[in-house]
């Protein structure tokens, strides 16, 4: 296996607990750049699921 010495890395994390992060010491070590994201709306969250082309339209209503 080769050297991971001048390798890049992307992490990216997910979550609803943002406090409980913090009192760990997590937060601030592992992550350089925090984002607040939204809670989408019922509308939109419609949409993106609507998107997905996964899902009939029966379940996403």
């Amino acid at each position: 296996m080769g050297s991971y010495k001048d390798s890049n890395m992307l992490v990216l994390g997910t979550t609803s607990e943002m406090e409980f992060l913090e009192s760990l010491g997590i937060l601030c070590d592992a992550f350089s750049v925090t984002y607040h994201v939204p809670k989408l709306n019922k509308e939109d969250a419609k949409k993106v699921l609507q998107g997905l082309f996964v899902f009939a339209e029966d379940d996403v209503e």
